[in-house]
């Protein structure tokens, strides 16, 4: 990390921004970094095969504002372990949220399936308008965060609203596919419980028929995750089909089978097709004009892990693939 940032600095970097993972603050990586400002966004289950438990999780993450390591900080009210590290902070904080009574807050939200607007405003300053070419709810929060940590490293409110709206869409991240078909095709890298259920309530705002959600869940990683994701995707989904994701070591049964446990606790409507290609082209022929279908877990990735060899699968290449060949078969079909 030092190498890295001593390179930056030889070529004249001012600012550098990161996120830091829990990950890297529990093994000690960062021992030694000083953060003029820091930002605490949420905690949400994910990673146990690593942490063990969300205590461990949780006391992993404080470090970075319990340890001196952060100048400044900014708080999410809205996030229930936030007290918590407040607790323990003795650097000066601002604090952001949507509900809670906050320093930064944002108003009158407007999310559209391309964009989101909403009233920024700081305590009793009058607001100003931010229209992002993003997005979703979670992206509000986003945008507070980063406003706050601009505040506190003195950029201008007209600065702060020119940074946020000059914001393009992530790849793999509430991604529109462009399928020129009845129904819309998002691509999403969701494959943490919270992160499934804010795409699904952020497709909800918009969604005019159904939700039909493609997804799976890692081999490897934190077993405990999967029947939850299940649990969400029934309550929360029109239609589910579960498929692999990056089995990697594992069975992908076995995987797919922890997570029908959980959708199975629902009166949700569901399917198991282990093939994600076959999945997402079975999602494709059951959608109809007004309909939403959701790609979550793999967003920006371009292959699959399965038993430790990388295969290509690049869902965008895959579902252009996919509606060539549903052309094609349409067009023998209609030839015969």
């Amino acid at each position: 990390m030092f190498s890295i940032l001593r390179k930056m600095a030889d070529a004249g970097v001012k600012i550098v921004c990161m996120e830091v993972s829990a990950h890297a603050l529990y093994l000690r990586k960062l021992v030694g970094m000083q953060f003029e400002a820091a930002a605490y966004t949420n905690l949400s289950q994910d990673h146990l095969d690593f942490f063990g438990t969300m205590e461990n999780y949780f006391k992993a993450k404080r470090i970075l504002f319990n340890s001196g390591m952060v100048r400044n900080a900014a708080i999410n009210m809205d996030e229930e372990t936030s007290e918590k590290v407040m607790e323990e902070l003795s650097c000066p904080y601002v604090t952001y949220g949507i509900s809670a009574k906050s320093d930064l807050y944002a108003r009158d939200i407007e999310i559209t399936e391309s964009s989101v607007s909403f009233m920024l405003k700081l305590r009793d300053v009058p607001g100003v308008r931010i229209h992002l070419l993003l997005t979703g709810m979670f992206n509000v929060y986003n945008a507070l965060a980063a406003a706050s940590l601009g505040m506190i490293m003195g950029f201008s409110i007209d600065q702060i609203k020119s940074g946020l709206e000059s914001l393009v869409s992530v790849p793999g991240r509430v991604e529109m596919l462009p399928t020129d078909t009845p129904y819309r095709m998002i691509l999403d890298y969701s494959h943490s419980p919270d992160a499934l259920s804010n795409i699904l309530k952020t497709v909800r705002e918009f969604c005019r028929g159904r939700i039909i959600l493609v997804f799976g869940c890692g081999g490897d990683r934190d077993r405990g995750k999967r029947e939850i994701m299940g649990r969400i995707a029934g309550e929360m989904a029109d239609f589910s089909i579960l498929t692999s994701d990056n089995p990697r070591f594992e069975d992908p049964y076995a995987i797919l089978r922890a997570i029908e446990a959980g959708i199975a606790t629902t009166d949700a409507d569901y399917e198991v097709i282990e093939n994600r290609r076959e999945a997402i082209r079975q999602a494709m022929e059951m959608a109809v004009g007004g309909d939403i279908i959701v790609l979550a877990g793999k967003g920006h990735e371009t292959y699959q892990d399965i038993a430790g060899v990388k295969h290509p699968f690049n869902e965008k290449e895959v579902v252009q693939e996919l509606l060539a060949e549903m052309v094609r078969d349409e067009t023998n079909r209609t030839e015969d």
